[in-house]
């Protein structure tokens, strides 16, 4: 979905869509789940994502080497799934062994491949065949029988470890636990490498995005400025990071984390913390908030009420602990004024200022709100190509209420009783006062966000 914007009449077929704010000051303040995340490892494809839903893939397939590890940080958040995307520079190697009739090459690059050692001997069933053995620091990942090198080779397509290439006609000589060798991970990543990320995340869907432990400024900064193109181009996605002056970056769809954390011993840097920030806040169900959420850590970085008021008044995502419980504090981006807002939100004229940033500072809101936009585009969608009558466009109004709003309505993500949809009298009224062309179809779509009880104040009367 691509922004509204009035009095524009675009050129492209598609939906153009915005988000009015018409939050007063009587407003109170302010489960999909699919983030996306580089990483650096020793193992595991290169520069594609692969989805994965539980850790114990994400070990499988890429190990736990250099970032990779924060891969099960980002399944502590409980996502429904992770868009994994290794990166690698140019000195990215596959591990290899050389002998005499064949060539065994490590399956993907990185320095995993350099502790698999290959052992070829006769088997003691048929003399005239051999077995190859492949181990990783003394485990056997794998057993061969073959007769010939092409036996070989086809029964090595399949294996999740290795590939073996033919270089000569005789069968390969004995050999007794030969490694491999060259294998290299590429990890002295830069800019660059972040920068294809971004390029390829472009064409992928995902709810948020976030960066595996980086403190280079630079590569956060060219991240923010991502996420505001994205937006402003349709792309509803949000950045999670960390470590940050949350005032400088001022956006909705930013969050950044302050605080480091502890668990079982381990310390997670704010950058790192954000990799669990960003899974726990893509798959929090719509009608709940992050508020009072227990965390996995069990240690957090302290501050007193002071520092933590002032630090989420600046826009921080912060946690709490009581005991060796750590929880999340007040749920918000880092949006503290309005001067970044952008064209896939806008003010309207009575529209309390306050209000609104009240509003959108909250990740619960922000969230929502994308559900619905991406929602929206699915529905108005059915009527592209469709005859532009007033019947069909009545029955599409009637399908986004039926479908999309009466059911938020009764999961408490919007107010039953607040929502309606309907074509924009403005365009296609009896007395139409905006111009509109014959392709064209103008609607507008009306409800009032829930917000979740994140304060609960009482009042004792004794007697």
């Amino acid at each position: 979905m691509k922004p509204f914007v009035e009095g524009r009449h675009e050129a492209q077929a598609g939906v153009f869509s915005r988000f009015d704010m018409v939050v007063q000051n009587a407003v109170a303040e302010g489960a999909r789940g699919i983030i996306a995340m580089p990483f650096k490892s020793d193992w595991g494809p290169v520069k594609e994502f692969v989805e994965l839903t539980a850790f114990s893939d994400a070990k499988e397939i890429f190990g736990e080497g250099q970032t990779a590890r924060l891969l099960r940080v980002a399944f502590w958040g409980n996502p429904l799934a992770v868009k994994a995307y290794r990166i690698a520079s140019s000195k990215l190697a596959k591990a290899k062994l050389a002998l005499d009739t064949i060539e065994i090459e490590a399956l993907y690059a990185g320095t995993r491949g350099n502790k698999f050692q290959i052992t070829i001997r006769p088997t003691l069933a048929d003399p005239a065949k051999k077995e190859l053995i492949l181990t990783e620091d003394a485990l056997q990942l794998e057993s061969i029988i073959f007769g010939s090198i092409s036996e070989l080779i086809e029964i090595a397509n399949d294996s999740a470890y290795i590939r073996v290439k033919k270089t000569g006609e005789e069968m390969p000589v004995d050999a007794s636990g030969q490694a491999l060798t060259g294998g290299h991970s590429g990890e002295d990543v830069t800019t660059t490498e972040y920068s294809e990320f971004l390029n390829a995340l472009a064409a992928e869907y995902a709810n948020r995005f976030v960066l595996d432990g980086v403190k280079d400024e630079a590569i956060k900064q060219m991240c923010i400025q991502y996420e505001k193109e994205q937006r402003q181009t349709g792309k509803l996605i949000k950045f999670d990071t960390g470590g940050m002056d949350a005032l400088t970056i001022d956006y909705y769809g930013v969050t950044n984390i302050k605080q480091w954390a502890k668990k079982d011993g381990i310390k997670y840097e704010p950058e790192e913390v954000a990799v669990y920030a960003s899974a726990a806040a893509a798959s929090c169900p719509l009608n709940e908030s992050l508020a009072q959420k227990v965390t996995p850590f069990d240690e957090v970085q302290k501050l007193d009420n002071v520092a933590l008021n002032k630090a989420i008044k600046e826009g921080n995502l912060c946690f709490i602990q009581e005991g060796r419980t750590v929880k999340f504090s007040t749920p918000v981006n880092t949006m503290t004024t309005i001067k970044n807002l952008d064209s896939v939100i806008t003010l309207d004229p009575e529209a309390d200022v306050d209000a609104v940033i009240r509003t959108l500072q909250k990740i619960k809101i922000i969230e929502a709100a994308d559900y619905i936009f991406e929602a929206q585009d699915k529905l108005f969608q059915k009527p592209i190509s469709k005859a532009n009558t007033e019947a069909r466009r009545l029955a599409t109004a009637q399908e986004m209420k039926d479908k999309l709003l009466a059911p938020l309505a009764a999961q408490e993500v919007i107010e039953g009783g607040s929502y309606s949809c309907y074509p924009n009298p403005d365009y296609h009224g009896p007395e139409p006062k905006k111009n509109t062309h014959k392709d064209e179809q103008y609607y507008i779509t009306a409800f009032t966000l829930i917000d979740a009880a994140e304060k609960i104040y009482n009042q004792n009367k004794a007697s």
